[in-house]
């Protein structure tokens, strides 16, 4: 049972509300003040800039610093533009050339879709809020690893080590969705 209501309107969701949202998502239930889960500087400045004038021509930035919070951007994104004329993009794809990147980005949704399922504070319950009523669905944020289907040839059968293809996200075309690749 969600420790908030979603949709109670209790929390009004701004641009500078990211690092609410992240520091509500990453932090473990009983961790101290000191160990509060926080986003780097450039996480807010971005996310600051997609709720304002939408998402940069791409993004780089050394390995480590942090690039799979692209997700919590694009969902924190996505709910604060959620009523608006022109809501943010509802797909959002991580496409990227390496295996072990995709499963980190697979496991970083799936935590944020998991939050939103079942709210701790106030403003994850709002932001479900949010994307259940975009959505018309029962759940917030749909999660998918998508794989090559099978190949005839060439000893590769199927990319991101061997899993199948996942339609789960076709469906949904209304519901924000996030989706983890690798391509090779």
């Amino acid at each position: 049972m969600p420790a908030f209501e979603s949709g109670t309107g209790g929390v009004m969701l701004t641009a500078e509300g990211f690092s609410d949202f992240f520091e509500a998502v990453h932090t473990p239930a009983k961790a101290p003040a000191t160990k509060r889960a926080k986003p780097f500087r450039w996480q807010t400045m971005l996310a600051n800039n997609v709720a304002q004038a939408g998402w940069p021509g791409g993004i780089s930035l050394p390995t480590a610093s942090g690039k799979t919070a692209c997700l919590d951007i694009a969902i924190y994104c996505l709910a604060l533009s959620a009523d608006t004329e022109h809501p943010s993009p509802r797909r959002f794809f991580f496409v990227v050339d390496r295996r072990i990147v995709v499963d980190e980005a697979f496991r970083r949704a799936t935590k944020i879709a998991q939050a939103l399922k079942e709210p701790r504070s106030e403003i994850v319950a709002e932001v479900a809020s949010r994307l259940r009523n975009l959505g018309g669905g029962a759940l917030p944020l749909v999660v998918s690893r998508i794989t090559s289907p099978p190949s005839s040839g060439r000893g590769r059968s199927q990319a991101s080590g061997g899993r199948s293809f996942s339609r789960s996200w076709i469906p949904r075309a209304r519901q924000g969705s996030r989706s983890a690749s690798s391509i090779t």
